[in-house]
């Protein structure tokens, strides 16, 4: 170490250091080296940490938890773009309720989540409001009602609703929903755990359903389906990006959450009123 410091001093042609038969000191000069030398070991730890993000963005593993509608039709469609920019990167989607998907991201089974409305916030988790999404009634091909220019929500009592089981967002939605209008008592009900079941039923003549106007797009287009008329008839809510305060953000995740937000333009987003738990 002392040859080196005594070829910086020949190189810059000042002492560095004041040296006593036991100590050394700085000198001017040499206090002024070593603010050039610690911001510029700050910059080389700043670049390698650089290098290993990207290098982290380049392979690695993602896991990404989602609730069942943003899994099928925001997260999973996000996924094939991500993977065509960063193939290395090895995706896994774990599907559940609020429950799980925080109990995942706290101890840090899963990096990034989208939910479906906020439910009890966590306060170990950060939530971004990312994309809205819209409730809509559907009906089977031909029922009167898709013919009617408006229906209202006291109409529903005439009709067999199929509805999401309990405990799951939609479920949670729809009951806030009925008890806004009053509807709680006298609702024939079906109910199924699943939104394709929900879907095949309502197309077979067995119900109306309120479901998100994603998860209907492709059986809207084909005719199996139509939505209902009606300006009460609409269920807005908010999709969420849900991140743990307590774990570090890794570039493939940021990468991840990029892409969601981007997505607000390709997939219809029109926020009316927004629920968020119960109104």
């Amino acid at each position: 170490m002392s040859r080196q410091i005594e070829a910086l001093e020949e190189s810059f042609g000042l002492p560095l250091f004041t040296r006593g038969r036991r100590t050394a000191e700085l000198t001017e000069a040499g206090e002024r080296l070593l603010v050039y030398a610690q911001a510029i070991l700050a910059q080389a730890d700043e670049a390698r940490e650089a290098l290993r993000e990207l290098r982290e963005l380049e392979a690695g593993e993602l896991v990404l938890a989602a609730t069942t509608t943003p899994a099928r039709y925001l997260v999973a469609p996000t996924m094939v773009q991500f993977s065509s920019e960063h193939p290395r990167v090895a995706l896994r989607l774990v599907i559940g309720d609020q429950n799980e998907i925080a109990a995942a991201l706290s101890d840090g089974r899963a990096h990034l989540a989208v939910i479906s409305g906020p439910g009890t916030p966590e306060q170990h988790l950060f939530l971004e409001p990312c994309m809205g999404d819209r409730l809509v009634l559907i009906a089977p091909a031909g029922h009167p009602w898709i013919a009617r220019r408006s229906v209202e929500p006291r109409d529903l009592l005439r009709e067999r609703l199929i509805v999401p089981a309990i405990g799951g967002c939609e479920r949670a939605a729809v009951d806030a929903f009925l008890e806004l209008h009053g509807l709680t008592e006298g609702l024939r009900m079906w109910e199924l755990d699943d939104t394709e079941a929900i879907k095949q039923a309502v197309a077979a003549g067995g119900g109306l359903a309120f479901l998100s106007e994603l998860a209907v797009e492709a059986e809207e287009r084909v005719g199996l389906i139509a939505r209902v008329q009606g300006a009460d008839l609409e269920i807005s809510r908010q999709f969420y990006l849900a991140y743990s305060k307590a774990h570090h953000q890794s570039p493939a995740a940021l990468s991840f959450a990029s892409l969601v937000r981007k997505s607000r333009t390709r997939i219809p987003s029109q926020l009316g009123r927004v629920w968020t738990e119960r109104e």
